[in-house]
């Protein structure tokens, strides 16, 4: 019964190829191997999107152009038509290529290039679809006299300038760069363009944007993940070697002398350790938390402050009731880490930590003080870097780390000032809801 059925799929004279849910090609009829050149087991198991340039998003519109790759490595424009089967997709292609390059201005073809979802373009003569206009928010009357250079971000518009030019000597290009859209947001592009060609003369530049701007935000928060991944391996690696080191000499002295007093430097020791698996996991939990909601700032920052007080450390508040700001369940870690290194960082023996939160338009201001030994301008910013610690410090140099970038996720913002007479003022800035 399979037979039956694909050998009527290979007869049928359209380019259709059959992918599962994955987008790997299944089957293909015989009109899809003569398009792209390629045998159905050549083709079989392949990645759709490397032989058709589309983003999988595409697989939830009815009608699509997109740059195909053939075996020989030539680049055709295709139109597909995409549907939904129970286990995967079914594509229908056509190569559109000749009528890209004749441009005949049929009905047809306008009824094709105003319907598209892709972002159509045309340079030389002034011409774009409805799309163009509906995802960078512009009117047609805002563009008529814009030059492309105008829309495009300032950072990159040498980039558009060269790609475009290699495409007015007759070579298509495909490349990505940044749009500015009418309210100021930076949008990320992916351009496959071509020679616009009508009555044997290049008269300008055609062809299709896509939006790639959620791609791109996915791409830098893996990067940004990375990077604090590896920075909690480092500081983890380290750490733990200074503290084993540190443990190996301490029980080497301790068994000449037992009553010595280095079995309470041991105790200290473990209980670094100890410290920073907490904040590993307290890092841990920093990378799964994402989603933001409004959160009670007063309820989390009293809390932690009845947290830290004992004898000898003396809080002293200013918290209007119920402070609602945009964070998540992850806020704790913030005023944990602010007000232990408050108590941790002070050799006084009345330890003062004033703490007020104040409504300043539009933000949730707090400020956090001590009457320590404060921090030096020329580390005021390095404080929030991974893995400073300071002279003084037996901690694990990860806790203003996460802070800082639990703050940034927050879309708020922290900084130290001096307090007066002494200690430090920690300054917290977050959207209130």
């Amino acid at each position: 019964m399979r037979s039956k059925a694909n050998e009527i799929l290979k007869s049928i004279p359209v380019a259709l190829i059959l992918t599962d849910s994955q987008l790997k090609i299944t089957g293909c009829s015989r009109e899809a191997e003569r398009l792209f050149r390629e045998g159905e087991e050549e083709l079989r198991g392949r990645s759709l999107p490397s032989l058709i340039a589309f983003d999988a998003e595409a697989t939830s519109q009815q009608i699509f152009v997109a740059e195909g790759i053939r075996k020989d490595g030539q680049r055709i424009i295709l139109e597909c038509r995409c549907s939904p089967l129970k286990n995967g997709f079914i594509f229908a292609c056509r190569d559109i290529t000749e009528e890209v390059i004749r441009r005949s201005e049929s009905e047809e073809y306008r009824h094709f290039f105003v319907r598209s979802r892709d972002v159509l373009f045309r340079l030389g003569k002034i011409e774009i679809n409805p799309a163009f206009c509906s995802v960078l928010g512009y009117d047609l009357s805002d563009l008529v006299n814009a030059t492309f250079q105008r829309l495009v971000h300032p950072d990159d518009v040498k980039k558009v300038v060269e790609e475009i030019s290699k495409v007015f000597r007759g070579e298509p290009a495909r490349f990505e760069f940044r749009m500015l859209a009418r309210d100021g947001r930076t949008m990320w592009f992916e351009v496959v363009a071509w020679p616009w060609i009508e009555n044997s003369a290049l008269v300008g530049v055609e062809g299709i944007l896509r939006d790639i701007t959620d791609r791109k935000e996915r791409e830098e928060e893996l990067k940004r993940r990375v990077r604090r991944l590896e920075v909690l391996n480092r500081v983890l690696r380290h750490e733990f070697c200074n503290y084993l080191t540190t443990l190996k000499n301490f029980v080497e002295i301790a068994r000449e002398d037992p009553k010595s007093e280095y079995f309470d430097r041991i105790d200290n020791v473990i209980a670094q350790a100890l410290e920073l698996i907490d904040e590993v996991r307290s890092a841990e939990e920093v990378e799964r938390s994402e989603e933001l909601k409004p959160v009670n700032l007063t309820e989390v920052l009293l809390r932690e402050i009845e947290n830290v007080k004992e004898p000898g450390v003396i809080v002293t508040t200013s918290v209007p009731e119920d402070l609602i700001v945009m964070a998540n369940e992850m806020l704790h870690v913030v005023f944990d880490n602010i007000l232990r290194n408050a108590v941790v960082h002070n050799d006084k023996d009345e330890k003062r930590i004033w703490a007020s939160a104040n409504r300043v338009d539009g933000w949730i201001e707090v400020r956090i003080a001590d009457n320590g030994p404060g921090i030096p301008d020329e580390v005021k910013e390095e404080v929030f870097k991974e893995g400073f610690k300071g002279e003084s410090s037996g901690r694990t140099g990860l806790g203003l780390y996460l802070v800082k970038t639990l703050i940034e996720r927050y879309g708020g913002s922290i900084h130290v000032e001096d307090n007066e007479p002494e200690g430090s003022v920690f300054v917290l800035r977050l959207r209130e809801v």
